[in-house]
């Protein structure tokens, strides 16, 4: 077989005797073509791993949450009897601060503020509070955000894991990764789940969730290393008094049978396109 240097030079000596006709780049394409082929794909840890640090450098950005829970019988956890759904835009900026326009709050990680009747109010417990103000106090508690849920994922690198075939993400040039939970981390994240949310989908069955899955699954573009999309998945099995399981577990793994499912999706978009955020006097005190 011939080596590429000898069959360059042939071409070349072909090139300069009139006998053929070559790009003038093409000495240079095929060196790039043949450096970019040797390059080695970036592990799905360490592409999480990026997608962590860049989004933490975004001055800013938008996030559309979307939670859904209840029922499922599948393989594939397709909620078949949803008990609980919602849907909110957060502006979020230098990811510390979140401006949920629709619901005219305001919050850190740990406080919230609403307007409420022309009043700014700090937002408490989503189980006590009421009326239009109870409805950002869920908002609050469930809206995560997005940087410490990449955060959270990230801890389970190791587990990391490119997807493949997904197609609507290999269209718009995003790599997917999924992320296992272990099992005890997994029933942690479980129980710090908002009480609403959990009470809402639990108080149907009146089981206790005794089994619990959880994963995440990230879609990262190719070109930025930003996250696009987050999505994070429990599932959880209860028991019978007899100590069986109404669902089919296999390998550790909830499979099918009657199972509870959330799911939280996070829609990343506008990274830096947002402007400066302005915030009244009243609300940046109710947040100190």
């Amino acid at each position: 077989m011939l080596g590429r240097p000898f069959v360059m030079k042939l071409v070349a000596l072909a090139a300069a005797s009139g006998a053929i006709s070559v790009p003038p780049n093409f000495c240079l394409a095929a060196e790039g073509s043949n450096k970019k082929s040797r390059e080695k794909p970036v592990p799905a840890g360490e592409q999480l791993r990026r997608a962590v640090r860049n989004l933490s450098k975004q001055k800013d950005y938008e996030a559309t949450y979307s939670y859904e829970g209840g029922v499922s019988a599948d393989a594939d956890h397709k909620i078949s009897a949803q008990q609980r759904s919602s849907k909110y835009v957060g502006r979020i900026h230098g990811n510390r601060i979140m401006h949920v326009p629709e619901h005219k709050t305001f919050r850190t990680s740990k406080k919230g503020v609403a307007q409420v009747e022309g009043a700014w109010k700090s937002l408490g417990s989503d189980a006590i509070e009421v009326g239009a103000r109870a409805e950002a106090a869920r908002m609050h508690h469930a809206f995560s955000f997005p940087l410490e849920i990449l955060s959270q994922a990230a801890r389970y690198s190791k587990t990391a894991k490119p997807v493949e075939g997904v197609k609507a993400a290999a269209e718009s040039g995003q790599h997917v990764v999924r992320i296992e939970v272990p099992p005890e981390e997994s029933t942690k994240l479980y129980t710090s789940l908002p009480f609403s949310l959990r009470y809402s989908v639990q108080v149907t069955e009146g089981g206790t969730h005794s089994f619990v899955n959880a994963s995440y699954e990230i879609s990262i573009d190719a070109g930025t290393e930003l996250p696009r999309r987050i999505e994070l998945t429990v599932l959880s099995a209860t028991m019978t008094k007899d100590g069986k399981s109404q669902a089919e577990i296999k390998d550790g793994k909830i499979v099918g049978g009657r199972h509870f499912v959330y799911r939280f999706k996070y829609s990343l978009s506008k990274f830096g396109e947002l402007g400066n955020l302005e915030i009244p006097p009243e609300a940046t005190a109710a947040l100190r």
